[in-house]
């Protein structure tokens, strides 16, 4: 549901331009085991490539509600805006990426919901 709605929204603006493919690998564990993996992110500018790995709340994971789940995995996601740059991204773009992740937060939980009702 996410990798389709975010491709769909980057292929129709600018952002189908940048030369980059944003892998997107999150870290969901325990906070007493995540103090040994941080996170490992990483620009691989030769390949064009960005690893997003971030380490993300293990609790909405655990005890959140479906939509609690989307919110803390799009979080992940949405950080890696900033690194675009190292690949060549304009300030436009960057802000592109931003606004769509914004988006991305509403249009995919209301989504679930539609989807969890069975609309």
């Amino acid at each position: 549901m996410v990798e389709p709605y975010l491709n769909e929204r980057f292929d129709a603006c600018e952002l189908v331009s940048l030369d980059v493919k944003l892998r997107y690998i999150p870290i969901i564990m325990r906070p007493d085991w995540a103090l040994n993996y941080p996170s490992r992110s990483k620009a691989r500018i030769s390949q064009r490539v960005y690893d997003c790995s971030p380490q993300l709340d293990f609790l909405p994971f655990v005890f959140g509600t479906p939509e609690e789940q989307l919110q803390e995995y799009l979080r992940g996601i949405e950080a890696s805006g900033a690194h675009l740059k190292k690949f060549g991204a304009t300030i436009d773009q960057v802000e592109t990426f931003a606004q769509i992740m914004v988006q991305a937060h509403a249009g995919l939980a209301k989504r679930m919901r539609r989807e969890t009702a069975g609309l």
